[in-house]
């Protein structure tokens, strides 16, 4: 018996449609593994790497995410299979059978589920009735637990999710890193969608707004140095 099913994300993964009728682009837009990639392409020290084809500098890291300097995320994503090979969970035995000794062991290294050795010589009864406590225990242990945000991928998202927080970080990134010399809260009025019809601005009001486009900025910066240790956000 050969382990089955299909790769699963732990998270909404990109789609992009076909060619003859392709997707709008919020389909992989607005997910983490599209923010993961836009994050790494602001990373100077993965960039230097990217420009040297991976000979220095973040070498490991280049070997799994390689060249991000494209200007197309569905290239990337999908060269060899990429995506699924970084942030995907390993593909699991989605049905109960019997397996050999072999087939136990690739089934243990695999995980996403428990194995269970029966002897022959137990009546049927009792196997149910053990099955059934087994169930029970693993229940009550597992109880509580966000099932779809258990990730056994290669690379997993960290922390809670508020993918909203982390594009709105990487527009005031970006804006700020065009214009250094604006005003933080000039920032916030041309990057804040909430605060771009507000002009009768007094101190407070200017202060509040910066001390928000410092804690984006600090947020995005602090993203785009964990991506180039192979972590997000």
């Amino acid at each position: 018996m050969k382990p089955i099913g299909h790769r699963n994300f732990p998270f909404q993964h990109p789609t992009f449609g076909r060619k003859s009728k392709p997707k709008a682009d919020f389909h992989w837009k607005d997910t983490v593994y599209y923010l993961w990639w836009a994050y790494l392409k602001r990373n100077e020290a993965y960039l230097e790497t990217c420009e040297a084809n991976g000979k220095k500098g973040l070498v490991k890291l280049y070997e799994d995410f390689g060249d991000v300097r494209g200007a197309s995320f569905k290239d990337w994503w999908s060269d060899k299979g990429r995506g699924a090979t970084l942030f995907a969970n390993p593909r699991v035995q989605t049905t109960v059978d019997i397996v050999d000794a072999k087939e136990a062991k690739e089934l243990e290294r695999l995980g996403g589920g428990f194995l269970v050795y029966v002897p022959d010589s137990l009546p049927k009864q009792h196997i149910t009735k053990r099955f059934r406590l087994l169930l029970s225990k693993r229940d009550g242990a597992k109880r509580g637990e966000q099932y779809a945000r258990v990730s056994r991928a290669k690379y997993q998202y960290t922390g809670s999710m508020n993918l909203n927080g982390l594009k709105v970080a990487l527009e005031i990134y970006d804006l700020k890193k065009a214009n250094p010399k604006m005003k933080m809260y000039e920032i916030g009025l041309k990057g804040l969608k909430n605060l771009s019809g507000d002009r009768n601005l007094d101190y407070d009001k200017k202060r509040s707004i910066e001390a928000l486009v410092a804690r984006y900025l600090r947020q995005a910066k602090k993203a785009i140095e964990n991506v180039g240790n192979g972590v997000f956000p």
